[in-house]
């Protein structure tokens, strides 16, 4: 499970994907972001990602989104 803010303070979520790359290939990651883009949502799909999440986000609706997503992966 990789969950990434995508505005961190030396670099953005997307370079944490690119850097993992295949590394990580059967990880659910799913990236949050309190500035969301069409530009940064086409790139972090094609990054890989399983979700993205527009800030704010109730706790128990994360929680229930990864939930999901960890199932799927096992399937």
């Amino acid at each position: 499970m990789v969950l990434i803010d995508f505005r961190l303070t030396d670099m953005d979520g997307t370079n944490i994907l690119e850097k993992i790359g295949n590394h990580l290939l059967n990880s659910v990651k799913i990236i949050i972001t309190g500035f969301p883009s069409l530009d940064l949502g086409t790139k972090a799909l094609d990054l890989g990602i399983d979700a993205y999440v527009v800030k704010p986000v109730s706790p128990n609706d994360l929680l229930s989104l990864i939930s999901e997503k960890l199932k799927s992966k096992k399937s």
